[in-house]
C-alpha cells in the first residue's frame, strides 16, 4: 500500500498498472493450512487491498495473481501432493 501511494501521484493516468502476487492456498480450507494464518491472512488483506485499490482508481489497471505452486516445505507441510495437482516441482529452477 505504500509503494501505491507513492506510485500514484506519478502514475500515467492512461496507462498504470500494479501486479501484485498471492498465494492460492488461502482457499483452502485451514485444516490444510493450519500453523499459516499470519502468512495466509496477510495474502487475503492483500487481495482486498488490491480491490479498493482498483475500486477508488478506476484508471489504474490493478491485479492480483497467483503464479503457480512450487513444490516447498509450506506445500509439503499443508499435507497436499504435487502429484495431484499441476504444478512446477522447483526441479528446473
Amino acid at each position: 500500500m505504500i509503494l501505491s501511494q507513492a506510485f500514484l501521484p506519478t502514475a500515467n493516468p492512461s496507462g498504470a498498472a500494479v501486479y501484485a502476487l498471492t498465494a492460492g492456498a488461502f482457499a483452502l480450507p485451514a485444516k490444510y493450512t493450519a500453523g499459516l494464518s499470519a502468512y495466509l491472512s496477510s495474502k487475503l488483506a492483500q487481495v482486498k487491498i488490491m480491490e479498493y485499490l482498483a475500486a477508488e482508481n478506476p484508471n489504474l489497471f490493478v491485479c492480483t495473481l497467483h503464479p503457480g505452486m512450487i513444490e516447498t516445505n509450506i506445500f509439503k507441510g499443508s499435507g497436499a501432493k504435487a502429484e495431484d495437482m499441476p504444478m512446477d516441482t522447483g526441479e528446473n529452477l
